[in-house]
């Protein structure tokens, strides 16, 4: 019955989303698959795009040291690092009065005011080893991936910016003699689809929880890393161990805006 209430208040939450089912067909472009991009870096455990300009991402390593600069495509971008940013994993969602954080032990999320980002307003322990997290285009709810399992999280998020609900509410596909998921990151289109970078490939669900397809690895490394660029947000990249890798999709990021 739990699951029953967490998928409708998914739903409600996704307004938009079609009541058919959502092919990974409907995404994949002809013609078009891994792209290879920029090599050479440090392992690497994030990139982060901007939501008004997504062909300028930034690339961190597993310190949280930021190494530099790739476009949407994932070609290297020869800019000077002026600031000092550090990276964790999951995501800030952009916009908003909260940030949202994966705290240092990765089983508990930190929720910050976003005027004073050193102000933690609450800490919440999650249900989960490995956590690595997005929220959905509408801001109304929280996913929380578990690297360590195979088993992916729903959260309402209410007013006052904390969070409830906390479901089970996707299951990745794992090999039987490999449980761990290895999700590095998860990002959403604005069709509402989720995407979950992991160790089969990047496992695609429709916004009521069914599998779409699996993007299959661009390397034999596993994907450390994902998010959405290019100038349009089309592009899907990700980062295997230390190269860059990118595929245009008929796909935009969910939080991609061209209203500057």
């Amino acid at each position: 019955m739990k699951n029953l209430t967490i998928l409708g208040l998914f739903l409600l939450l996704v307004p938009s989303a079609p009541a058919q089912d959502m092919p990974l067909s409907q995404i994949l472009i002809p013609g078009e698959g891994w792209a290879k991009g920029a090599a050479g870096f440090k392992p690497i455990s994030g990139i982060i795009a901007h939501r008004f300009d997504p062909n300028e991402l930034m690339v961190f390593d597993t310190e949280g040291h930021m190494q530099g600069f790739v476009d949407g495509m994932g070609k290297k971008i020869d800019r000077k690092i002026e600031e000092k940013i550090s990276f964790r994993p999951g995501m800030i969602a952009p916009g908003g009065d909260f940030q949202y954080r994966i705290l240092d032990n990765r089983k508990s999320l930190g929720i910050f005011s976003a005027k004073v980002p050193q102000e933690k307003i609450a800490e919440i322990p999650l249900e989960v080893e490995e956590a690595v997290f997005s929220i959905t285009a509408d801001r109304g709810t929280m996913l929380i991936a578990d690297a360590a399992s195979k088993y992916v999280w729903a959260y309402r998020i209410d007013k006052d910016g904390k969070l409830s609900g906390g479901e089970s509410y996707m299951t990745l596909r794992v090999r039987k003699e490999e449980p761990r998921s290895e999700a590095s990151a998860i990002r959403v289109d604005k069709a509402g689809r989720i995407y979950v970078a992991s160790k089969l490939g990047v496992q695609v669900f429709d916004p009521t929880g069914r599998l779409c397809g699996v993007l299959t690895n661009p390397s034999t490394e596993r994907i450390t890393a994902m998010t959405f660029g290019g100038p349009k947000g089309d592009h899907l990249v990700v980062a295997c161990g230390t190269v860059i890798y990118s595929r245009r999709l008929n796909a935009v990021w969910g939080f991609f805006n061209d209203k500057k």
